[in-house]
């Protein structure tokens, strides 16, 4: 059975690249610019503004799976369907599957780095997402999920994002 909850997503981006202009143009930057180790990373250092959006979504559970839906829709994307889910028997291990003109399926798991495709309007981009921080407070009653990782391209990191997502369930 499905919920009905409010979800409230914020990401911060201390973009060295951003990621669709990538797919068209390659990655512009040199390797050893950036900090492999972000780790111990203050998130005070990422730019004050990011991506806020308030938007309804469904939480739901079924054959041991947790999963969290939720559109998002801002000038960047329109209608980007986003589920977020876990195996109940290892919930700090989180994928992440968006739906839309930008197509991806990224797995989170603190520590370890897993290969991802980078899909916009049919060019095709592999990435790496290395996470160094999750915090996965989501169940049947809503919470939240932190998330801090980095995207790598061609061994460059291209970017490393910060993402809260809190999810409320409507009364």
């Amino acid at each position: 059975m499905e919920k009905k909850v409010i979800v409230k997503l914020k990401v911060k981006n201390n973009d060295m690249y951003d990621v669709r202009n990538m797919v068209n143009e390659g990655v512009k930057k040199d390797s050893d610019e950036y900090i492999d180790d972000v780790e111990n990373e203050d998130v005070s250092a990422f730019p004050s503004e990011g991506i806020e959006i308030i938007t309804e979504g469904y939480i739901s559970r079924e054959n041991g799976r947790f999963a969290l839906r939720y559109v998002e829709t801002d000038e960047d994307m329109s209608n980007e369907i986003t589920t977020i889910s876990y195996d109940d028997a290892e919930s700090g291990i989180v994928t992440m599957e968006r739906n839309g003109i930008c197509r991806t399926a990224m797995v989170f798991e603190k520590g370890k780095r897993y290969v991802c495709v980078y899909d916009v309007s049919g060019m095709v981009l592999e990435l790496v997402v290395r996470t160094y921080e999750l915090d996965n407070r989501l169940d049947d009653n809503g919470g939240s999920l932190m998330l801090g990782y980095t995207l790598e391209n061609g061994g460059a990191t291209v970017a490393r994002v910060k993402m809260i997502i809190e999810a409320n369930i409507v009364d």
